[in-house]
């Protein structure tokens, strides 16, 4: 399921795999900073449509699972990370404020969880949504997995 409500309302603005890259010069310097530049991008993210950019856009949670993290980092933002039933851990990061799910609390999948936003080392407002084949810390080397599988399955 699409973690964006009204998904129709956006776009994919930086798909997985696409590398860190940009013309615009203080959007770059973002991604130097952050040590980004032209490595590959390891999730999905979806801004508004330019015609819907004032538009709220509610967050739900594209799988059922149990939430581990809901809170707040510097490189994420507002975020949640939620294990699937396979354990895979989704990551749903730059919300607008704290999610609205908290740690411990099963989510389904449809369910509000936050909206869009901009928080975090984030250049405008939009949703990061990334996959990893497990929740182990640090992330192990190859364990991103391409969010469009969940995103655009039948619904």
């Amino acid at each position: 399921m699409h973690p964006v409500k009204e998904a129709e309302k956006t776009r994919v603005s930086m798909d997985f795999g696409q590398r860190y890259y940009s013309d615009n010069p203080a959007e770059a310097e973002i991604f130097r900073k952050a040590g980004l530049w032209g490595k590959p991008h390891l999730g999905v993210d979806t801004c508004p449509l330019p015609e819907f950019k004032g538009q709220e856009f509610v967050i739900v949670a594209p799988i059922s699972g149990e939430v581990i993290r809901s809170g707040f980092a510097p490189d994420y933002g507002f975020h949640l990370r939620i294990v699937d039933s396979e354990g895979r851990l989704h990551i749903l990061a730059h919300l607008k404020t704290a999610p609205i799910v908290k740690l411990g609390m099963q989510v389904y999948e449809g369910q509000d969880i936050g909206w869009m936003g901009s928080t975090g080392n984030s250049s405008g407002r939009h949703l990061h949504y990334e996959v990893r084949t497990t929740a182990v810390l640090p992330p192990p080397p190859k364990c991103r997995i391409d969010p469009n599988q969940f995103m655009f399955e039948a619904e």
